[in-house]
């Protein structure tokens, strides 16, 4: 077997397309438009590289972690999401991924 026809894949790499193929199918299961690009490279579609996905007009560069930060410490009994900012930076919102397509469907 020569060194082309040994290919081992990165697990970490294939966690994370796994995750971005799942976030694809959970919106087009509630009918919104959605596409993974190709090699998680949004200049595939004339988009910029950080982009991984589009879901609906959104594109997003997905993250799969073991965890969460502690900081965070969300409790999604008590809160529907949390708002952050970096300094300098503009505020994020982080919601629940279902709520998040529920809204886009609306």
């Amino acid at each position: 077997m020569n060194a082309k026809e040994c290919v081992v894949s990165n697990p970490s790499k294939d966690k994370g397309t796994r995750f971005e193929n799942e976030c694809v199918e959970r919106a087009k299961n509630k009918d919104i438009e959605a596409r993974r690009f190709w090699m998680s490279d949004g200049r595939s579609a004339g988009y910029g590289k950080d982009a991984d996905i589009k879901i609906g007009d959104w594109l997003f560069q997905v993250k799969r972690r073991k965890a969460i930060p502690k900081w965070m410490g969300l409790n999604w009994d008590e809160v529907d999401g949390c708002i952050i900012r970096q300094d300098r930076d503009k505020p994020v919102v982080i919601i629940d991924y279902e709520d998040f397509l529920d809204l886009i469907k609306e």
